[in-house]
């Protein structure tokens, strides 16, 4: 974590800043993220992606008062002018009686367990790894003989991420978090009968570069997913016994997902906000909410507001057990 220690004190000089303007309760959020990517088309390169982004996020209690402020100009006398306007501006909203930081308590209890969400390399990955890599994935969909007359185009991407936060709080929270992913994918299109362009792709996302798999094999896939979409023809009105393939089951659990947010629940914009404790699925359903998975691409010891994390049942055995609400 050393190696973004000045976020933290970027963060920590803002909360100061903050409560010395008057805000009673304040929590800050500094990231910085930097993205590399290479994006190959049809034997050529065609895209170069590489940028870092800072951000300062401050959210505000004030006299009963509530914001939430973002900046990217982290210039210090930026970054002075942004809380000042930001105070002030939080002086003239209406009140609000349950907005407030987090319980105390609830920062306590924060996994000590290294998650291995970082990949201490990633600093070092040059730009030609990212070439080549997408060029094994175009090689790898165009080398199957059967498909090689009707394949039209790949698209092949070869991605680097490197996420670093600190966050603070006025009463009593500091947590640093640092995250990697590679990912590599490729999207082809094949031609079908009747002037059809069928399309597909596959692709992988890791934390650690050496978890990812070959890229000459994800260009194969995606070019045998393409190919097996010639020759499709819709199929008569009926019932039938479906196998879903798991890469579709985040599709399929979408509207489950905003059903589940709290303020949704709150609201009543949910059609689950009744159903805590009830049955809403088969028995064979469970889905647990697990924050604690290691080298999970979405684990963290702390939310964004700070709190410790837990895993959590959301459904169990087809009962509603939990959703993903806020202090608010």
């Amino acid at each position: 974590m050393s190696g973004h220690q000045d976020l933290l004190q970027q963060a920590r000089a803002a909360m100061n800043a903050a409560t010395a303007k008057g805000a009673q309760g304040v929590r800050v959020t500094v990231r910085r993220s930097t993205d590399s990517s290479v994006e190959r088309r049809d034997g050529k390169i065609d895209r170069v992606r590489e940028s870092t982004a800072l951000s300062l996020s401050l959210a505000l209690f004030v006299d009963g008062r509530y914001s939430s402020n973002t900046t990217s100009d982290m210039r210090s006398d930026a970054v002075a002018r942004f809380i000042d306007d930001a105070v002030g501006m939080t002086r003239v909203l209406a009140a609000d009686p349950h907005r407030g930081l987090p319980d105390p308590d609830r920062y306590a209890g924060r996994l000590a367990t290294d998650l291995r969400v970082l990949d201490p390399e990633i600093g070092s990955v040059a730009p030609e790894w990212r070439k080549q890599a997408a060029s094994e994935l175009e090689a790898g969909a165009r080398s199957l003989p059967e498909i090689h007359k009707q394949l039209l185009s790949v698209l092949a991407t070869c991605s680097t991420n490197l996420s670093e936060s600190a966050k603070v709080a006025s009463n009593g929270m500091e947590g640093l978090e640092a995250s990697s992913s590679f990912g590599l994918s490729a999207f082809v299109t094949v031609r079908d009968a009747g002037g059809r362009k069928p399309a597909a792709g596959w692709g992988a996302t890791t934390v650690f570069r050496n978890r990812l798999p070959a890229a000459r094999d994800v260009g194969q896939r995606a070019a045998v997913r393409a190919f097996r979409s010639v020759g499709a023809a819709p199929l008569r009105t009926g019932d039938y016994r479906c196998v879903i393939e798991n890469v579709a089951a985040g599709r399929l659990l979408d509207a489950w997902w905003n059903a589940l947010e709290g303020g949704n629940i709150q609201q009543r914009r949910s059609f689950l906000a009744d159903k805590f404790g009830q049955t809403i699925a088969h028995p064979c359903v469970s889905i647990t909410d697990d924050p604690h998975v290691v080298e999970g691409l979405g684990s963290g010891t702390f939310d964004n507001e700070g709190m410790a994390t837990r895993p959590r049942p959301l459904v169990e055995h087809g009962v509603l057990r939990g959703g993903w609400f806020d202090t608010y």
